[in-house]
């Protein structure tokens, strides 16, 4: 799983990092990635896809993000990630906290 936050958001780094920190041992997540085509203003929890269709991984991380309480939403990839990614792309954008 691709975890992402905005760039210049020190809040969202720190949670993007206890995230992956928790999936990393089972290799599910590597170390977050900085992006700008976030807001910097971004709050909560997203899962971002590039397509009409919500992939396959995409929905089992709804899924489980949902088993484990955690309020998330889907929306869709957009800047230049967008133009250059599979269809099949999912990644979890963490923001600040609501």
């Amino acid at each position: 799983m691709i975890v992402v936050y905005h760039h210049m958001d020190e809040e969202a780094e720190a949670y993007a990092a206890q995230f992956s920190a928790t999936l990393m041992p089972a290799r599910l997540a590597g170390t977050p990635i900085p992006v700008d085509d976030i807001s910097v203003n971004f709050e909560g929890v997203a899962i971002r896809t590039n397509g009409s269709r919500l992939p396959h991984g995409a929905q089992r991380l709804s899924g489980a993000l949902a088993a484990a309480k955690i309020a998330h939403r889907i929306e869709p990839l957009t800047g230049v990630r967008a133009s250059i990614a599979t269809p099949d792309y999912f990644d979890l954008a963490i923001g600040k906290n609501k």
